[in-house]
Formats: C-alpha cells, structure tokens, sequence
C-alpha cells in the first residue's frame, strides 16, 4: 500500500512522464511533416520528373511512371505530355542514328556532351571524350596582347590597336 508521503512524488512522476511522452509525439510528428515536406518540394524542382500538372522542362515525353526520356516507354502509352518529342542524338533522335552537331558524345539518353555523364560504356555515338589538340609550337613565340581602350586617354605609354605586336 502507498502511504500519503509517497503519492505526490509518484504523481509528479507520472506527470513529468506523459509530458515527455507528449514532447516525443508531438517532436516526430513535426519531424515526419517536415520530411513530407521536403520530399514533396524536391520532386517538385527535380528536372527528371513530371505529372499530368507538370511537364518535362527538358522538353522529353512525360511517361505513365512520371518520369521524362525519349524512349517508347515515356513517350507512348500513358505518355502525359511532348509525347511525338525526339532526342538530340541516337536511336530516338528525329533521325534515328543522327550523332551531336558538334561531334561530342552522345549519352544514352539522347543528349550530346563533353563529360563522362555523356562519354561513358553506355554511349550512343562519338564515345571518346574529346581532348585538346595543341599544336606543336616554341611557346615563346606566342604573343599575347592585352589593350585597354581607356588607356588612349592618358598622356603617356599609349598605343594603338593596330601597333600590337602580332
């Protein structure tokens, strides 16, 4: 049996319980909103997504899955939005085949670039990352001028442009 000493103490204790247990609740409540939150604002800005509300901003078909591509499972049926688009390059450009205007990589993907995203074991065409091509030349005879057209105005150590060194 509990004498009337002990039950203040005990009730104290049972009410400091329940207001953390109320603290806990109601901190991973606020936690799971704010982490819905977070999802539903990342897919919103995500560019490879799409709904019936919101289209490809890369121009590609908006697939059933509400996912953007160029390939028949995004652009036909169940395609929500650009469903006749066509890639930049390979298998589902307008020609299919057609490589990048500027001989880069073609991704699998259809898209054309310089990078590994674009150049890697799943490219379409133009696989090797370009590199830099320099010619083979004494260095010291490159000449590289630097004219300021405000410097006309001062009294000395002018030049012309045409007096440039070339």
């Amino acid at each position: 049996m509990v004498s009337l000493e002990q039950r203040p103490n005990s009730l104290f204790l049972l009410l400091l319980s329940l207001s953390f247990l109320l603290l806990l609740i109601t901190s991973t409540h606020a936690n799971s909103l704010s982490v819905d939150a977070l999802d539903a604002s990342s897919s919103a800005n995500d560019p490879y997504t799409c709904s019936k509300d919101k289209p490809c901003i890369n121009g590609a078909c908006c697939g059933s899955s509400g996912h953007c591509g160029f390939e028949p499972a995004y652009c036909g049926k169940g395609c929500m939005h650009n469903c006749n688009a066509t890639a930049t390059c390979g298998k589902y450009a307008k020609n299919p085949g057609q490589g990048c205007p500027l001989n880069v990589c073609c991704s699998e993907f259809g898209f054309c670039g310089t990078s590994s995203e674009f150049c890697d074991k799943r490219c379409q065409s133009n696989c090797e990352q370009p590199k830099p091509s320099v010619e083979k030349s004494d260095v010291q005879k490159r000449v590289i001028g630097y004219w300021e057209a405000w410097n006309m105005d001062h009294s000395c150590g002018t030049m012309e442009p045409g007096e440039i060194p070339v």
